[in-house]
């Protein structure tokens, strides 16, 4: 493993916490009143760029209105404008084709299919400028100086993505994690003189006033969140993005989860656009596509508190101008560093080679193409190595580490204790592969009071050095949260949201670990087990959460015998041909790993009691369930047993989990689904859901009582059941 400085010099804190003041000096350390002035990067040799310093040495102005020179151009580009390109859609064997056969179908006159079609494209198409890039140039990086400590940018992949536009279209695939995504990209292409994007987004930003028009002049294109039956918008979107793939003209940007992550884990690939664009290869459009994973990593999400509440049952607030306008205040807090890595271009025709065959469409219209079984599978598989490369270069920031072990400890640790335990933990998480982000001339305790006051919003340090986590995000000075019993439910929830934001960045760490996790917890207490048995629990348990956490469909056993590996190569585990033995020596990060992952399985236990109590107060033979209406049944169940002390984990209120699990137990054939009158709706197994819940319990050693069936007697409100 390699390690590279990187010596930048930049601005100083702001509003740096009195009490994190305090401690540093009762610790003896300097106060943190620079920012970070180097980052060493557990990373194979990439050197990263800080390209904030030059904004903040030279200004915007020159810099915005520079001449971009050297810019990398596709061998084959079209170079066409996204008017041609929209000239180019309509008159395209395919919107010709469609427009036939709306007509036959309904006798609609041509000309008016036609003329609806210009519209679609007209509302659907961008219009990339480089004025309005220039203006985003000259100021977004004053917003970012002063949210930011650093932007990192790994140069070498930078460099790589130069070389794949010149031989390919380019398909940019970055997570998804903040709305400051949205636009990342086009700064980062402008800064190193690369094409720049065009990006999908939803039709929701376009009717925000101003901010859609600038984002369709920045390249934005809008799609539709559904596209239903409407056979013409599904023609006129397919040929639009293949249009823009096939001329190549600038890569093109979307978000391959479809969606922001609002618990800071990867979400399961969505794979409708993605589909879309590899057509256009598998139907001999093109010769190949380049697709680039993309990781952006956030010390703070801008949006944290909002995704707090979000995941608790708080409506989110709709995209609106007024809306940006309002959030002005987060301009001065400090968000630490983030980190853009740009990884391998990946070949779809290198990848695909030998696993699809194409020929297969020779004989058929290119318009009426669609997928073969084998490129349907192919497709699935891809989509999930994708996630995977986003996931192997997410840099860990050090308040991950902190959230983790704040969240083991139900909110509260001395900071001596945090700092050993810290250290600890960064050595596990640099062995495993990960990328952590530990400023190369600071001790442990220079790091985490650093990260301590970014996270002001959520953790307080006291004047006898305890770390806290608070009991509102609204909390100034720190105080002890009162016994549940004393709580009312708006209290509760209150402190869940702190919980459920220290659980966003807890979440940033899942990833490196899962793996790791699911096979100590199939392993359990025994001191040996036969490796056959093991298989099958770790295999189940990949099942259970495959909604959970990203698994490659088809690799639970290479991931299983690879963990096995490591173990035994750190002595944590002792495996032989047919056996795994326990190791003392490995106590403490089989410990770590189980109770790092033990509230996940807990709450889908807890999900199952629920399921089972409402199906023994229900009468008759089939009861019908809204998903809606189950979701908030198990928080207020899981409100009542925090309230009675039965359960320590406020994040276990976050509507995710509960959801994650539904959809889990509907993969499982414990609930069945059904369509009602556009309506899903839920029917509880109970002979699988016990089976379930009595698997779960003897892993991470639940104790099966009453709790969950008394407790949810006095929640389960009359109106639950929707019987049909």
């Amino acid at each position: 493993m390699q390690y590279r400085k990187l010596y930048v010099t930049v601005a100083s804190h702001r509003n740096c916490e009195t009490e994190v003041k305090n401690a540093c000096v009762r610790s003896k350390l300097a106060v943190p009143t620079t920012r970070l002035v180097s980052a060493t990067m557990a990373v194979k040799g990439d050197d990263f760029e800080d390209f904030l310093a030059e904004r903040r040495k030279n200004g915007e102005l020159f810099w915005s209105l520079k001449t971009r020179e050297g810019i990398p151009e596709y061998r084959f580009a079209g170079g066409k404008t996204g008017e041609t390109v929209k000239q180019q859609v309509l008159q395209s064997p395919r919107i010709s084709n469609i427009i036939k056969e709306i007509s036959a179908d309904n006798g609609r006159d041509q000309a008016d299919i036609l003329d609806e079609a210009k519209a679609l494209v007209d509302e659907m198409g961008h219009n990339l400028g480089l004025g309005a890039i220039r203006f985003v140039a000259y100021t977004l990086p004053k917003a970012f100086k002063r949210l930011f400590q650093n932007i990192y940018v790994n140069l070498d992949g930078v460099d790589k993505m130069r070389k794949a536009l010149k031989e390919s279209p380019v398909v940019l695939l970055p997570t998804h994690r903040s709305y400051i995504d949205f636009l990342i990209l086009s700064y980062v292409c402008f800064q190193y003189d690369l094409p720049l994007p065009c990006i999908a987004a939803g039709q929701d930003f376009m009717y925000m006033k101003f901010v859609g028009t600038l984002l369709r002049n920045c390249g934005a294109f809008y799609m539709r969140r559904s596209f239903g039956s409407d056979k013409l918008y599904w023609a006129v979107f397919t040929e639009y993005v293949q249009s823009l793939i096939i001329n190549g003209d600038s890569p093109v940007e979307f978000f391959l989860e479809g969606t922001r992550s609002r618990t800071a884990k990867s979400l399961p690939p969505k794979q409708g656009l993605l589909q879309t664009i590899v057509e256009a290869y598998f139907n001999g459009k093109t010769t190949d596509i380049s697709f680039v994973p993309i990781s952006i990593s956030y010390n703070r999400v801008l949006e944290e508190l909002l995704y707090g509440r979000e995941m608790l049952g708080v409506p989110k607030p709709k995209e609106s101008t007024s809306g940006l306008f309002k959030a002005r205040s987060i301009l001065n807090d400090d968000h630490g560093p983030f980190h853009i890595y740009f990884g391998d271009p990946i070949s779809l025709r290198a990848c695909s080679e030998g696993k699809v065959d194409r020929s297969v469409h020779n004989l058929v219209p290119r318009f009426r193409f669609s997928l073969t079984k084998q490129e349907q599978k192919f497709l699935t598989e891809f989509s999930y190595q994708v996630i995977l490369q986003q996931q192997k270069y997410l840099v860990i920031s050090v308040w991950s580490l902190v959230a983790t072990l704040l969240l083991q400890n139900n909110g509260e640790m001395k900071l001596t204790d945090l700092y050993k335990d810290v250290e600890w933990l960064s050595k596990h998480v640099v062995s495993s592969g990960a990328y952590l982000d530990w400023p190369a001339t600071k001790t442990v305790k220079d790091v985490v009071l650093s990260s301590l006051h970014v996270h002001h919003s959520v953790a307080l340090v006291t004047k006898d050095g305890r770390v806290l986590a608070k009991s509102n995000a609204d909390e100034v000075v720190p105080r002890e949260i009162p016994q549940p019993t004393n709580m009312t439910r708006d209290e509760i929830m209150s402190i869940a949201t702190v919980y459920v934001v220290i659980g966003h960045y807890r979440n940033q760490l899942t990833h490196v670990f899962v793996r790791m996790a699911l096979v100590a917890i199939a392993m359990g207490e025994h001191t040996t087990c036969h490796k056959d048995h093991l298989f099958a629990e770790y295999r189940w348990l990949v099942q259970l959460l495959f909604n959970e956490f990203i698994f490659h469909p088809t690799a639970a056993q290479e991931d299983f015998h690879a963990v096995l590996k490591k173990f035994h190569h750190s002595s944590t585990y002792i495996v032989t041909d047919s056996n795994v033995t326990r190791h003392s020596s490995g106590d403490k990060l089989i410990t770590f790993l189980q109770q790092m992952y033990r509230p996940f399985l807990l709450g889908y236990w807890l999900v199952c009691h629920y399921l089972l109590a409402i199906s023994q107060q229900s009468t008759g033979s089939e009861q019908y369930f809204k998903q809606k209406a189950l979701i908030n049944g198990t928080q207020d169940m899981m409100v009542e047993m925090i309230s009675a002390g039965d359960i320590p984990y406020y994040d276990l209120l976050s509507t995710n989990l509960i959801d994650n699990a539904l959809k889990s137990l509907v993969t499982m054939k414990a609930i069945q689904s059904c369509k009602r009158n556009g309506e899903t709706l839920l029917t509880p197994v109970p002979m699988e859901i016990a089976k379930t819940a009595d698997r779960i319990a003897a892993l991470i050693q639940v104790h099966q009582d009453c709790t969950a069936t008394s407790r949810v007697q006095s929640v389960v409100p009359a109106q639950l059941k929707a019987k049909m």
